[in-house]
């Protein structure tokens, strides 16, 4: 009976999954399979990160290697090392499932017998390279975000309600825009969260993610200083912050006295509820 080559596909990116690489992968496989007289089985992932993960969020690879772990597979192909992981913990479970199972792992380049020391020693070695080169990567990326910022441009991410994002800047949104002017006008006005979301509703006006809009989400929009022309950025590796501008939305004297406001009605509440004892009059 012909032993399987358990061929394993993974992308970065959405937009290489769209993309030839997973079938090179899968093709380069099959080849393989076909070199060794093997059958040939695809575990496609897709598209899954290689340093923001774990197994549990490349549940074909987990899967892959509960059938190594328990001896169903012997044979496993990845198009070049650093498809199985570049993520160091996720590398050494890996390596560990196949030194425990005396399974080996092909490349389009070579193989490796994880029990031979010199070819364990050679894969500690790639896995190392891919680790380094990952952390690059990331940091280029973190060091491009923080230029981009500073020179103004949009962080990524939706934009916040009553903003949309034009070559990469805050610009506003006609329509949503109006409906922030209101909600600040309501509030100043003395009207309720309740109440505004209760007109919010009549008249159909969805929040960004298509949904209505609930007490807390209008409570947070009330927070936001985007409307008055500025919002804090922090870089979370270095932690430095940055005042980034965009076009204001509301006056800041209105921003201001509303914010006062809510200051005094949170100042209340928590005095009414560290009060022990009931008073009527309070």
């Amino acid at each position: 009976m012909k032993e399987t080559l358990h061929i394993y596909c993974r992308v970065s990116t959405k937009v290489q999954e769209e993309g030839a690489s997973l079938d090179v992968q899968r093709d380069e496989g099959k080849k393989k399979a076909k070199d060794l007289g093997m059958k040939a089985k695809v575990w496609n992932e897709g598209a899954a990160s290689s340093h923001h993960e774990d197994l549990l969020n490349r549940p074909k690879l987990m899967e892959l290697m509960n059938e190594i772990e328990n001896g169903s597979a012997k044979h496993l192909f990845v198009f070049n090392n650093d498809r199985l992981s570049r993520n160091d913990i996720t590398q050494q479970t890996i390596k560990l499932a196949l030194q425990r199972s005396d399974a080996i792992l092909y490349t389009k380049d070579g193989q490796f017998d994880l029990s031979n020391p010199s070819d364990r020693l050679f894969k500690t070695i790639l896995d190392g390279i891919a680790s380094y080169d990952n952390a690059l990567r990331a940091e280029r990326s973190r060091l491009g975000k923080l230029a981009k910022v500073k020179q103004g441009n949009w962080y990524g991410g939706p934009a916040p309600y009553g903003y949309k994002s034009v070559d990469k800047k805050l610009a506003i949104h006609p329509e949503e825009s109006k409906w922030v002017k209101t909600i600040f006008k309501w509030y100043y006005d003395g009207k309720t969260l309740i109440w505004m979301k209760g007109e919010l509703d009549k008249k159909g006006v969805l929040a960004r993610r298509g949904n209505l809009f609930s007490t807390g989400s209008i409570n947070r929009l009330l927070q936001n200083t985007h409307y008055i022309g500025y919002y804090i950025w922090t870089d979370k590796k270095s932690q430095e912050t940055i005042t980034c501008e965009c076009p204001s939305i509301v006056d800041e004297t209105v921003w201001n006295a509303i914010a006062d406001k809510r200051k005094k009605e949170l100042t209340r509440i928590n005095q009414k509820n560290r009060s022990a004892k009931f008073y009527l009059l309070r």
